[in-house]
């Protein structure tokens, strides 16, 4: 699948009589990356022999079984809506979800991602917070609150749910990405290059924006070469960024500065 809009899918895999159908739940998370080049995720299936025990699920996936049909339908429903870009249209079907059952923790994770791309944060804040209550060891809705908070420049709080979801998946990308972001915001430089340089590590080309943080970190180092470099190598994964010439015209800007003495 290509193009997918972010949100949260079921993904089914049934590779034959001699396996069960494997279920995933898979979140697409925005990385900051928002030209439209897109990015890859992997998922991870584990395949179980038929009649070989079950794996403990994880909370979300357990909890789903008990939520009374009419709610997930109302959540598919919302899916398909952000899927064709209404947006709003998704918020009024997850409100109903909800409604029918408060302790829908995908449905709460989802209503946070839908008002995030209405921009408007403090709804998103209020619903990411709701679900953490109802789930306060998941990743993923912790990942999108701390997220939330960096979009409100509210670095502290960021930082600090950051760090929690990193304890959670410490091989999360994004998750450092988004904690170096808020260490930037906190002027924390040296502590924002060390999570930029892990979520490059762990990311790789996928984790191409995480380029121009890094960057700017060097920049307020006062790095000017490790700046040109990481700049250079962002325009060179991401060369339609809408904002392209303004990146050219901060690396011509750098180049022709004299070296310190």
């Amino acid at each position: 699948m290509q193009r997918l809009r972010e949100g949260t899918y079921n993904l089914s895999v049934d590779v034959g009589t001699d396996y069960e159908v494997a279920n995933e739940a898979v979140q697409l998370i925005d990385s900051g990356m928002r030209n439209g080049a897109g990015q890859t995720v992997v998922v991870q299936i584990n395949l179980k022999l038929k009649g070989s025990p079950s794996a403990q699920p994880g909370l979300v996936n357990s909890t789903l079984s008990r939520i009374p049909q009419p709610a997930r339908d109302l959540y598919q429903q919302a899916l398909a809506s952000s899927q064709a870009g209404n947006h709003k249209q998704a918020v009024d079907q997850l409100k109903k979800a909800i409604l029918t059952a408060p302790e829908f923790v995908l449905a709460l994770n989802e209503l946070g991602m839908q008002y995030l791309q209405l921009n408007e944060l403090d709804h998103a804040a209020e619903s990411l917070s709701a679900a953490l209550k109802q789930a306060p060891e998941e990743f993923i809705p912790r990942l999108n609150y701390g997220l939330v908070l960096l979009q409100q420049k509210k670095y502290a709080a960021a930082e600090t749910e950051l760090r929690k979801a990193i304890a959670k998946e410490e091989l999360s990308a994004p998750a450092h990405e988004y904690r170096g972001r808020a260490l930037i915001g906190l002027q924390q430089l040296e502590s924002a290059e060390k999570e930029l340089l892990r979520a490059l590590a762990l990311g790789g080309e996928q984790a191409a924006s995480t380029h121009r943080y890094l960057g700017a970190v060097y920049m307020q180092m006062g790095n000017d070469a490790k700046a040109i470099a990481e700049l250079e190598e962002y325009l060179r994964l991401q060369p339609k960024v809408k904002d392209a010439d303004q990146i050219r015209q901060i690396i011509k800007d750098l180049s022709a500065k004299p070296p310190p003495k």
